[in-house]
């Protein structure tokens, strides 16, 4: 996936756990006009538990942490995600 330089790049404020074992990208995020990528760390067997999508894993540079990225094809919005994972963490 191609990160465009005016793009930002945030940690999502609750499902971002340091014991994570692979990061999330959705990059279909605004923020002030301009695209933003939110990132999701959380726990891989959790999230392939409970989803049928097989995403592919990435090890990017620098990073100990693999990643998946979620196909803008897709169209599952970062409120999408969250909902989910709010279901899957039982935090609603």
């Amino acid at each position: 996936m191609v990160i465009h330089t005016d793009s930002q790049v945030l940690r999502h404020p609750i499902y971002w756990f340091d014991d994570g074992s692979v990061i999330v990208r959705a990059s279909n995020y605004q923020i002030d006009g301009r695209d933003s990528i939110m990132l999701f760390r959380i726990h891989e067997c959790l999230f392939r538990r409970h989803s049928k999508v097989a995403l592919e894993r990435v090890l990017e540079d620098g990073c100990d942490v693999p990643t998946l990225t979620i196909p803008l094809a897709l169209g599952v919005q970062v409120q999408d995600f969250t909902s989910l994972l709010a279901h899957l963490y039982h935090d609603t």
